[in-house]
């Protein structure tokens, strides 16, 4: 599996053929959804599908499924068929308390010794009230790896006329502090124009610069834009070098190169950039 998810590809998995378009496109992470694009008479040929189709996903890609929220009637179920389908990652949508993570954690424990990563979204007002609790109880969870939140079921919630670029921000500054706080990899949501490239752009780069690892996409068109807002610059990257060797050379733990004054919290910015530009191409010099 890829060290740096850049882009998941939402996938819904009642539709064998576009699953296994998916695993062709050039997404870091796939997630075969089982939740919002999947009708519930249609869930068991779709998890049927996650074990006919994840097997034949290699090992550069990861391989996840959105389960349906804790507290409806299929979420169980999807449960078993990620661990059945030997998925890499399972995510969980619109989780409102720390009791919820930790059922699906618990869950996966009883169903397998080797559980899947976890992701979680938050997507309501009441998970956003509760987030830095459900952000500590999976930091102490140690299948859960990263949070991430959906914007269009979060303004749906609020009541608001449709997603905003200012909820977008004020959202994902909320979500991406969770992240910071309680080491957890953060993932942004989706852009929801499929044909707005330039909105699309923005967007990556603002979610980049407020700390996130990657976004969601959901459609592979978007998917080259994503991973390249999300993969370093190369001469970026080789400057960053450059600033960290002298550092790390000098005697003292503030000094000026190349016109920047370098202490560690702004070492520490650079050290991050090379550490993601080698999860995409190794130590590529």
């Amino acid at each position: 599996m890829p060290t740096l998810r850049r882009s998941a590809l939402f996938t819904p998995a009642d539709d064998p053929g576009m699953m296994r378009t998916a695993t062709e496109s050039p997404a870091d992470a796939l997630i075969f959804d089982l939740e919002d694009a999947v009708p519930a008479d249609h869930l068991p040929e779709a998890r049927e599908n996650l074990r006919r189709i994840v097997t034949d996903i290699g090992d550069d890609v990861e391989a996840g499924v959105r389960i349906n929220a804790v507290g409806t009637d299929m979420w169980l179920d999807d449960v078993r068929a990620a661990v059945a389908a030997g998925v890499d990652a399972v995510l969980v949508p619109k989780v409102k308390s720390p009791a919820e993570l930790s059922a699906v954690t618990d869950a996966l424990a009883a169903s397998t010794d080797t559980p899947p990563a976890v992701r979680f979204a938050i997507e309501t007002p009441t998970g956003l009230l509760d987030a830095s609790a459900i952000g500590a109880r999976a930091a102490s969870l140690p299948p859960v790896t990263g949070i991430s939140f959906g914007l269009a079921d979060y303004c749906r919630a609020l009541g608001a006329p449709g997603p905003t670029e200012s909820i977008r921000d004020r959202l994902a500054f909320r979500i991406g502090s969770v992240a910071a706080a309680h080491g957890l990899g953060a993932f942004a949501s989706t852009h929801l124009d499929v044909g707005d490239e330039a909105g699309l752009r923005r967007v990556a780069a603002s979610s980049r610069d407020m700390g996130f690892n990657g976004m969601s996409a959901i459609h592979p068109v978007q998917l080259p834009v994503i991973n390249d807002v999300f993969t370093p610059d190369a001469d970026a990257v080789r400057r960053a070098r450059r600033l960290v060797e002298a550092y790390e050379a000098a005697d003292s733990d503030s000094i000026r190169v190349e016109g920047e004054f370098l202490d560690e919290a702004t070492v520490a910015h650079h050290r991050t950039l090379i550490k993601r530009y080698e999860a995409v191409h190794g130590d590529d010099r």
